[in-house]
């Protein structure tokens, strides 16, 4: 492997990149939520909040990530009929929709805010407001 310095690495037959994220529970103040129900800031329609949800495989990236487009095309334009079209959340929701939803509540032991998710919830909840892809 050659550097940007110019050093050349000998016998390297794996590059591993760890990618992180540490949830800041401002983003939680900000919005003042203490939870999040699935998309929706504390259940309220008007307030979705994507994000990608921890421990996603990087090959599924480009799902949920604003950067790669397709995922936040999608949601942004769900989003956009839910605020054009109110009647028809009110009616899903009249169905019990929110019900269904996953929670995800903060947990400051975990140092976890309410926004931060793990794969499995992002799946639940983003398929059940926005269906399958």
């Amino acid at each position: 492997m050659h550097m940007h310095s110019g050093r050349k690495i000998e016998d390297i037959h794996v590059i591993l990149k760890s990618l992180g994220l540490l949830g800041d529970f401002a983003v939680d103040r900000l919005h003042k939520m203490k939870k999040m129900v699935g998309v929706f800031c504390d259940g309220d329609w008007r307030r979705p909040l994507m994000i990608d949800g921890v421990g996603m495989n990087a090959a599924n990236f480009s799902t949920f990530t604003v950067a790669a487009g397709m995922g936040a095309t999608v949601f942004v334009r769900s989003m956009k009929f839910l605020f054009d079209h109110p009647r028809e959340f009110y009616r899903v929701q009249d169905l019990g929709l929110l019900r269904q939803l996953p929670t995800s509540k903060a947990d400051e032991r975990a140092d976890k805010p309410a926004y931060i998710f793990d794969v499995k919830y992002t799946q639940d909840g983003y398929q059940l407001i926005l269906g399958p892809r």
